[in-house]
């Protein structure tokens, strides 16, 4: 997903002054037209759209004949795929599907002509008429995703050894979150865990030395966080030594517990508040880590989980007097409060990127020996019974 800066945000909220909410917005409900992408990959590479089924190359920039001499196997592959239909762009290419009028253009022929035509991808609405919780909602998420939930603070979390902040996955959400005009709850939540605490202690030192993972560990939800209801579940409950089996309809784990047993815990939450009080808004965004450890004969990890970061970002914002918000008009309308909002969000991630630092983790990621000396037998017995069994066979040839 393409980075935005502060500018664009701004830009973007400035231009949508004039208009509700759902022009702000991109999502396939709220499209009165369907507008319909796919990915143009060469050896997994994307290199294109097909918009609407029209495929386009995009040069990032360079000319089309410069960029036809610089890549002729690429150039001759999309042609032999896409044939007269394939034409090229001279913008950037995004990650994200392109929401902007395109410029595309035929091939050069052999006299060097080319015939170009604008495609206008835009959002175009379809007059959907929403409530003031829909619109918080769907512009809170997009905001959300654009700057916490894209790839580049994806691998910087993981380099941090931190869960990664997901925004789009309903089940990671608090769907329980008050979101109206006086007041915005919003929660997200992710668990990474490990077999064994050998596991993570190379898992983290791959990552401070900036290499591949050479462990596999596991990244999911946990139901009943944010439940009203009933009793949630602990988070630790994944730690626990009780596997009971899978579920007979839709296989999964019988009451939350993990067959493998898992010894190491890391969980992240991203909370949003907003409230609206008198003349005043007030952003309050908060991001905790918290960890977990227990031996691998211990039957769960003792107590909580134990807060390992606690960030807290606060953003008030000043409003005129008698400001007052409804359906038409939304705390998500207003270009200070939006502001304040992306400000604070973009602190959080510079956080990320300039506070935080992978050698961090390292200090919970000791090994007592004795686990280390439970891993040397383990992998002996292993290799012990392999001889075994390769005796037993030659023993029957």
């Amino acid at each position: 997903m393409m980075e935005y800066t502060k500018e664009q945000f701004l830009k973007t909220i400035t231009e949508s002054v004039d208009v509700s909410v759902d022009e702000m917005a991109n999502w396939r409900k709220m499209r009165g037209e369907d507008i319909k992408y796919e990915e143009i990959k060469d050896e997994g590479e994307l290199v294109g759209w097909n918009v609407m089924g029209t495929p386009v190359l995009f040069t990032c920039g360079v000319d089309i004949n410069d960029f036809m001499n610089e890549k002729p196997d690429l150039v001759a592959k999309l042609k032999e795929q896409f044939g007269e239909n394939l034409k090229w762009e001279q913008g950037n290419l995004t990650k994200c599907k392109p929401r902007r009028k395109l410029d595309v253009k035929d091939f050069p022929t052999d006299g060097g002509d080319v015939q170009s035509k604008e495609m206008d991808v835009r959002y175009v609405p379809s007059g959907e008429k929403m409530d003031a919780t829909t619109k918080i909602k769907r512009k809170l998420n997009q905001l959300i995703i654009e700057i916490l939930g894209n790839e580049e603070v994806d691998a910087r979390l993981e380099r941090l050894s931190i869960p990664e902040i997901r925004g789009r996955d309903r089940k990671h959400l608090n769907r329980y979150g008050e979101m109206t005009n006086e007041r915005i709850n919003y929660g997200t939540h992710n668990f990474n865990s490990y077999k064994s605490g050998q596991d993570f202690l190379n898992a983290v030192v791959s990552r401070v030395a900036n290499k591949e993972v050479p462990v596999e560990y596991k990244s999911y939800h946990l139901a009943r966080q944010f439940n009203q209801n009933y009793r949630r579940w602990e988070e630790t409950k994944k730690n626990e030594k009780n596997y009971q089996g899978k579920t007979d309809v839709y296989a999964l784990d019988k009451y939350g517990f993990d067959e493998d047993n898992l010894d190491v815990t890391v969980r992240s939450d991203l909370n949003v508040q907003g409230i609206k009080s008198a003349e005043r808004y007030t952003w309050m965004i908060k991001f905790v880590v918290k960890f977990g450890k227990k031996l691998r004969d211990q039957y769960r990890i003792g107590g909580r989980l134990l807060e390992d970061k606690n960030i807290m970002i606060q953003k008030v914002v000043e409003l005129e007097p008698g400001t007052g918000f409804n359906d038409q008009y939304t705390v998500l309308d207003n270009l200070s409060i939006v502001t304040a909002l992306i400000e604070g969000l973009t602190e959080l991630k510079d956080e990320f990127f300039t506070k935080m630092k992978p050698i961090e983790m390292l200090s919970k990621a000791k090994v007592k020996q004795s686990e280390v000396r439970e891993s040397v037998d383990s992998h002996v017995e292993k290799i012990t019974l392999s001889v075994l069994k390769e005796i037993k066979n030659n023993t029957k040839k």
